[in-house]
């Protein structure tokens, strides 16, 4: 009753929509609710909730959310309240997901957990915006920062505008510009369109994360398949030296979108091509090789039991 009270036109606005509207409006539509009762269960035990990318990104720079198409809801809890959320979550209306059996130390120590809402919808529930701390993020920041806005017919709030960029910019990034769709370019493209950004305050956010490299080909894509207006300074300050570069551009096209030229890798070709040399600092690659190579042999062990 209190979902049809609160969208009393849903029903008239689905039956005018054609079949492939009407499947993203459904499930927006789930979405929202699912974040609603998220927030219902979290909020009286003082845990804050997020809306990352595509909800956010959909109610406030699209004309339309329905033209942000997303397939889950992203959502960011801080660290500290990430375990106590799950638990909470769970003993509501949430079902976790299966863990991966071959991967189990890689699921115990990653920056998110998936479940189920009770109306189906996929939710990543994070607590850091990549895994095994390969792009330091402060958190806390993050929610002292963040912006109210409605999703559908709910408050809910997101990210700041810059922490937005940045962070669409850190999503390709993490994925090695392999496994990425247009819309996030797009995303890009409208929220550089249609919101002020302040570019020094971005610089200082990028140089944070430590994502330098990888916003500098995000922006280099923007710029030369959608014309968006990146200052020169900008680039020439998130510019890699000609060495990374000249490894790099051996895989990464950003002139062609997906930039990643061999589609065909698997996971761990493109991981050990280019994962290392999109991280910033160079003191930083031994750190976390071994960091995640220690996970990796967990993974071993535990299948071996």
């Amino acid at each position: 009753m209190v979902i049809m009270d609160a969208h009393s036109t849903a029903v008239t606005i689905l039956t005018e929509l054609d079949q492939t509207a009407r499947g993203v409006a459904i499930g927006q539509f789930l979405a929202e609710m699912t974040y609603r009762e998220a927030k219902q269960i979290l909020g009286p035990a003082g845990i804050d909730v997020l809306v990352l990318k595509g909800p956010h990104l959909g109610n406030t720079v699209y004309d339309s959310p329905a033209e942000r198409p997303y397939c889950d809801l992203d959502l960011l809890v801080r660290p500290r309240d990430h375990r106590k959320a799950i638990e909470l979550l769970t003993q509501g209306r949430f079902t976790l997901a299966d863990w991966d059996p071959a991967r189990l130390a890689t699921e115990r120590t990653y920056y998110n957990r998936a479940l189920r809402s009770r109306f189906g919808v996929l939710v990543e529930l994070h607590r850091d915006l990549a895994g095994h701390a390969r792009y330091p993020v402060d958190v806390d920041a993050l929610f002292s920062r963040a912006e109210s806005f409605r999703f559908g017919e709910t408050d809910a709030r997101g990210l700041g505008t810059e922490d937005l960029l940045c962070h669409l910019c850190l999503h390709i990034t993490k994925t090695y510009f392999w496994l990425v769709q247009p819309k996030h370019l797009e995303d890009i493209r409208l929220l550089v369109g249609r919101r002020t950004i302040d570019w020094e305050v971005l610089s200082e956010r990028i140089e944070q994360t430590r994502c330098r490299v990888g916003s500098y080909y995000c922006f280099m894509s923007a710029s030369e398949k959608l014309g968006v207006d990146v200052p020169r300074w900008v680039l020439e300050a998130l510019r890699p030296g000609p060495v990374r570069r000249w490894w790099l551009e051996r895989f990464i096209d950003w002139r062609n979108w997906p930039s990643y030229k061999y589609p065909a890798h698997s996971s761990a070709q493109v991981q050990w091509r280019v994962g290392i040399p999109l991280i910033d600092r160079v003191k930083d690659w031994v750190p976390f090789t071994l960091t995640y190579a220690s996970i990796r042999l967990k993974d071993a062990a535990c299948r071996l039991r």
